[in-house]
């Protein structure tokens, strides 16, 4: 509604000018009690009461919130991470080959497997840095603010970013090694 997005538009505001002068974990207290208080004055004038359907659809609506936020991180991130094995890629196995290198990597007790996990674990060590210790980092930050009870509902979606960053990570990283061989 129009309350909802002018009472948003405040607390934007306002958090943004408070927080230019102060640390943000000190503004936010502060803007979380002021939009309560706000709440609970404003719902007598609007006719609002608790509900339990009421109070369901606010947890469902934050959960997807906080989902799609992850999602849209999860999206940024792995832009990143392609820019990232775009320039880190190619110069892991194309010198090898250009100097003839591989004779003497396979000359000592050393696999072709083990050379490419080698390469293959090193791309991923590398955009691990610049997507899931950020995603791991930012939803610990999120439990932090929220607490343990947000964390027993929302368990799920560390591993699914976990996971999906794990799997979005070792298919750019075999894109990257495959093009760094083939050039």
């Amino acid at each position: 509604s129009a309350l909802s997005a002018f009472l948003y538009g405040i607390g934007d505001f306002w958090g943004g000018l408070s927080s230019r002068r102060a640390h943000i974990l000190h503004v936010l207290p502060t803007i979380l009690m002021s939009g309560i208080v706000t709440v609970l004055a404003l719902m007598p004038v609007l006719g609002a009461t608790y509900s339990r359907e009421a109070i369901i659809g606010g947890l469902v609506a934050g959960s997807f919130g906080t989902a799609g936020f992850f999602l849209v991180y999860m999206d940024v991130q792995s832009a990143f991470c392609i820019l990232l094995a775009a320039l880190a890629g190619p110069g892991l196995i194309a010198p090898d080959l250009s100097n003839n290198a591989l004779p003497l990597y396979f000359s000592r007790p050393l696999s072709r497997a083990e050379y490419v996990f080698g390469r293959l674990f090193t791309l991923v060590g590398m955009l691990s840095l610049v997507t899931i210790i950020p995603a791991l980092w930012l939803f610990s930050i999120q439990v932090s603010m929220a607490g343990w009870d947000w964390l027993t509902g929302h368990w799920f979606y560390s591993t699914g970013v976990f996971f999906g960053f794990l799997l979005w990570i070792l298919l750019v990283s075999l894109v990257a090694l495959s093009a760094s061989a083939y050039v």
